[in-house]
């Protein structure tokens, strides 16, 4: 089996150092992550945002704000060697950090569309980017106090910078932040654009010859309209899309797209999609070992 040689990310080298800086973790992407940290660092400054909260037994898989001052701590150091693993992201104030703590809790639940409350996942590195990035809504206060969220690209090869260019809006914690139908739709989204980075990995791992002229940029982008035609067809399952591109991982794109035992079992008549997945799967690997 051939691998892909990871090295760790550089930090950015314009951080501030002299203010407030946290790294916010996914406790869900990162499993027994409160005994990690204090195992990479017993010093480590951990807040888990659902203490004080309503949700304070669910501490096991609360996302966690670390503090972080200089590019040599020890969580950091972890963060960085696992780039491609999107365990959280990196959020810069002028703020105390009490003030960003306590605007982070706030976050961490909100209220559906439809008013219903509900626990956001803020710690995701692909719900930042849709709600930080969204250029339709104003984003001043999810950003609060924080000044700056620097978040690893999908691919794990670089930063995105999301910046609060106008004052911090004054806090108010009284009620829960609502989400807009828009909102909805680009979290939505950014689901299935972290499932695709996922299959980036997974794809540069197993099948790293598969479409290697391309760029990182490029053979994600690949990734993601493959992903989208499948889900097109019917198979809209992270499992049966996992299986669609495997099977072009071992067959490569035009025997897909031209070999008629595969293209009868993509026909909408056949089985259920999860079953033609399965069958589509089992059949590239008979080609590709015969």
């Amino acid at each position: 089996m051939t691998t892909t040689k990871r090295t760790p990310l550089k930090i950015p080298d314009d951080l501030p150092w002299t203010q407030s800086v946290g790294l916010l973790l996914d406790a869900v992407q990162v499993e027994n992550l409160l005994p990690k940290l204090f195992a990479w660092d017993c010093t480590v400054k951990v807040e888990p945002l659902y203490l004080q909260t309503r949700f304070a037994q669910l501490r096991d898989v609360s996302p966690c704000l670390v503090r972080v001052r200089s590019p040599s701590d020890p969580v950091l150091v972890e963060f960085l060697a696992r780039a491609q693993e999107h365990w959280g992201y990196l959020i810069c104030s002028v703020a105390p950090w009490a003030e960003m703590v306590a605007h982070l809790r706030w976050l961490a639940s909100i209220k559906h569309p439809s008013g219903a409350d509900m626990l956001l996942r803020i710690a995701d590195p692909a719900v930042a980017r849709a709600l930080l990035g969204d250029t339709q809504t104003s984003t001043a206060t999810l950003f609060g106090p924080c000044q700056r969220v620097v978040v690893i690209n999908p691919i794990g090869d670089g930063w995105d910078h999301f910046i609060r260019h106008s004052e911090a809006p004054i806090a108010d914690h009284s009620a829960l932040y609502q989400l807009s139908e828009h909102q909805w739709s680009l979290l939505e989204s950014a689901s299935f654009s972290k499932m695709v980075s996922e299959l980036y990995q997974h794809m540069s791992e197993f099948f790293p010859q598969y479409q290697s002229t391309l760029t990182a940029h490029e053979r994600w982008d690949h990734l993601y309209r493959l992903a989208k035609r499948a889900a097109a067809c019917g198979h809209d399952s992270e499992a049966d899309i996992w299986l669609y591109a495997n099977a072009h991982g071992l067959l490569g794109d035009q025997v897909m797209g031209e070999d008629p035992e595969i293209l009868q079992l993509l026909a909408p008549e056949q089985p259920s999609p999860e079953q033609r997945m399965h069958l589509i799967s089992s059949l590239a690997e008979r080609k590709c070992f015969p």
